[in-house]
């Protein structure tokens, strides 16, 4: 589905939620994409949130944008 954006919100920005994990090194990662973003223009509210918090608002749809990082997968061979 596609949003069509036909008016700022009140206040006349808009900026995104960008919705992480509360892992250090995910929320580190997050802010200097926020950082990157900001550089052309583009303000990103980093939103960390507990594990279990953030995949239940993932499933019920509740985000605009999200950054997960899975775990490496290590064979045992």
């Amino acid at each position: 589905m596609v949003e069509t954006w036909t008016a700022l919100p009140a206040g006349g920005a808009y900026m995104p939620e960008l919705r992480t994990s509360s892992d250090r090194g995910v929320t580190s990662i997050a802010r200097a994409l926020s950082s990157m973003l900001r550089d052309v223009g583009i303000d990103l509210d980093v939103r960390p949130s507990e594990g279990a918090t953030l995949l239940a608002d993932l499933a019920r749809g509740r985000f605009e944008l999200t950054y997960l990082q899975s775990p490496d997968v290590v064979e045992p061979h």
